[in-house]
């Protein structure tokens, strides 16, 4: 398995995006204007996750994309991770309080509870290129088979894709899912996307959010180590936005 953005045993945390006629695990370049709650999260000036925007100062992504680095900044505004848009520092770092890394009966790590909200130091300037995206209502349950949309920089060819990419991913039942992800337990709290033939998250997509109907109904969490789309693959893992709810509203506060 791998955490989307960072290796944790075999767990690999995803991102997508794909380049013109190229594909990365599958996707196809964007623009942000198209996403423009989308960011880049940074750690001592490399890049390492994504995150969504949901108010001018907070940044939803997954509590695993936090890590012991000195300087953590989040770019906005921008097709591509390293270069563009506005560079603004994180001041506070919110984890769930019951984050945590879960070990399956197998050995593998994976993470439970994976949501996190990164603070800003400078508001963020909304417009064509940068703006917030709403939230999930409570307990809000997503039709099975629609396809939502993940965007990212993660991983082609063992690297982050330069520009950003989006990939649609059908919405699974979690019973279909924790049968296929035996024995790694998946909860009430994530939410599966199945991968396609050509579609799937992989390492550095971690802390994206999953869109479906102008909402951001999951982050990315894990999938597995090699990102295999096809029948080669298994779904796509992420915490489920609407159980964490009122967690939010609390941080977004502060």
């Amino acid at each position: 398995m791998i955490i989307f953005g960072v290796i944790l045993s075999l767990l690999i945390i995803v991102d997508v995006e794909t380049t013109s006629n190229k594909r990365i695990i599958g996707g196809k370049t964007t623009s942000i204007n198209q996403y423009n709650h989308h960011v880049a999260i940074n750690a001592d000036g490399t890049y390492i996750c994504g995150g969504s925007i949901i108010s001018e100062r907070h940044i939803l992504t997954a509590a695993h994309c936090y890590r012991l680095y000195t300087t953590y900044t989040v770019r906005y505004g921008s097709s591509f991770h390293d270069d563009f848009g506005t560079l603004v520092y994180v001041t506070h770092f919110y984890l769930h309080p019951y984050y945590y890394m879960v070990t399956a009966s197998n050995g593998n790590e994976y993470p439970k509870n994976d949501i996190a909200i990164f603070k800003l130091k400078d508001v963020i300037k909304f417009g064509n290129h940068a703006n917030k995206i709403d939230l999930p209502e409570p307990n809000y349950e997503p039709t099975v088979g629609f396809s939502a949309t993940l965007t990212g920089w993660g991983n082609e060819y063992f690297a982050p894709t330069n520009q950003l990419k989006r990939a649609y991913l059908p919405i699974m039942r979690n019973v279909d899912c924790a049968k296929i992800w035996i024995p790694v337990n998946v909860y009430d709290t994530n939410i599966c996307a199945s991968v396609n033939a050509e579609d799937s998250a992989c390492t550095g997509d971690s802390g994206g959010g999953l869109v479906l109907n102008g909402k951001v109904i999951g982050i990315a969490s894990w999938t597995i180590e090699n990102c295999a789309t096809g029948t080669s693959s298994k779904p796509n893992v992420f915490a489920r936005v609407s159980k964490y709810f009122w967690w939010i509203q609390e941080q977004l506060k502060k």
